[in-house]
């Protein structure tokens, strides 16, 4: 998953600090609930926070579950 935020990164030529958290179908229907207002769960939310030097700080919450059902 590291490698993969890299090579995203190094292509769109941005600086970034992520955290990647892989959640559960539950967790992620909570973050899904308080942040967008949606009851259900889904498979990615990010949350990015641009910094003043140019650079970014972002969360991905990932639930494996959604993500797999979603790719099919």
């Amino acid at each position: 998953m590291a490698d993969a935020a890299r090579r995203v990164l190094r292509h769109e030529r941005r600086r970034a600090r992520l955290s990647i958290t892989f959640v559960g179908k539950r967790r992620m229907c909570r973050l899904n609930r308080q942040y967008l207002q949606h009851d259900w769960p889904t498979d990615v939310i990010a949350f990015a926070l641009p910094q003043a030097s140019g650079g970014l700080d972002g969360d991905v919450y990932i639930c494996r579950y959604e993500a797999a059902r979603n790719a099919r």
